[in-house]
């Protein structure tokens, strides 16, 4: 019978070869491991990107879009919003559009999504399309609102929300629907208003605030200490002299010893002070009137002329010729 074991001049080579055939197996038990450890390659940046920038963006709106699925529109404006600082992308304008149309903010998602048709490129807008359905649908539920006031500076309230001051460079746009307005400045009482605005609609306010006090305080001084003062016909004392006041247009007249009568108006504003100085002219004295001169004169030259009337007639000088009687005849007509 032939031996069948390996002869021993053999015996190294089939050490080396069951080796080998250990190591060959190794190979193929590791590989399916090694190639499923290995990451996933990575999306390729746009040119002058840097890769960890748009990974860090991706991850921001794929935790936005997690959020929006579970009804955390709050949560997901919050991410997308971070996402668009890291990479402001157009498919973020039309991510935070949908989420401000889910917190019913209606003005803010109708900008966005109209940012995002105007920079989008077709191949992403071919992905929304009934994007011009969905701007007009956001723009029937939103309203313009003008407001006019007779003072700058005030604040604006609507819905319990600022929303700006008085006056503005342009119309507010806000959710249609019933809105509380109100117009508040300090030194005025507040004005109040509530309104229905129409969906697509605008409207126009005109808010004239009054002041709290419709009181103001009218000071009358002149050159001429003591002088006298009315207002409105009703004395009100000497200068200088302090008169609060209703506001509006007031009548003034001052009067003084040897002085003429001096007479004005004022307006007087509510809540503040009008300084009043008048000034009063001398009378001139009685030897400076025309009159007095002109009277004077003629009763000079009537005295004058009675003087001559009423002076003592003396007795006719006979002369030498005696007088005689006139035979001349008379002319009777």
């Amino acid at each position: 019978m032939a031996n069948q074991t390996c002869p021993r001049a053999h015996r190294p080579c089939a050490r080396l070869l069951g080796l080998l055939l250990s190591f060959l197996v190794g190979l193929l038990v590791l590989a399916p491991a090694t190639a499923a450890a290995q990451p996933a390659p990575a999306r390729q940046a746009p040119a002058g990107q840097a890769p960890e920038k748009k990974s860090a963006a991706d991850q921001l709106k794929a935790q936005g879009d997690e959020a929006m699925d579970n009804l955390k529109y709050e949560d997901a404006l919050g991410f997308y919003n971070r996402a668009y600082d890291v990479d402001p992308r157009p498919a973020l304008l039309y991510n935070r559009g949908r989420a401000l149309e889910a917190l019913t903010r209606f003005p803010e998602a109708l900008d966005e999504l109209e940012k995002f048709r105007a920079v989008a490129p077709d191949a992403l807008k071919a992905k929304v399309p009934k994007l011009g359905e969905l701007i007009e649908e956001i723009r029937g539920k939103i309203s313009t609102l003008r407001v006019e006031s007779n003072v700058d500076g005030a604040h604006i309230f609507v819905r319990k929300r600022e929303v700006g001051r008085t006056p503005l460079r342009k119309p507010l746009r806000l959710n249609a629907g019933k809105a509380e307005i109100e117009i508040r400045l300090e030194g005025y009482k507040p004005f109040q208003k509530t309104l229905v605005l129409e969906g697509g609609g605008g409207h126009t306010l005109n808010a004239q605030l009054e002041l709290k006090s419709n009181i103001g305080v009218l000071v009358v001084a002149s050159t001429v200490a003591g002088a006298r003062v009315k207002v409105n016909g009703k004395n009100a004392g000497t200068v200088p002299v302090e008169v609060p006041l209703a506001a509006g247009k007031h009548q003034i007249t001052i009067t003084a010893e040897g002085y003429k009568d001096a007479k004005t108006s004022a307006v007087v504003v509510a809540g503040a002070r009008k300084q009043v100085r008048v000034p009063l002219e001398k009378k001139k004295p009685i030897t400076q009137r025309w009159w007095f001169w002109t009277g004077l004169g003629a009763a000079v030259v009537t005295g004058g002329v009675l003087g001559w009337v009423f002076r003592p007639t003396a007795a006719a000088d006979d002369g030498d010729i005696p007088p005689g009687q006139v035979g001349a005849p008379l002319l009777r007509f």
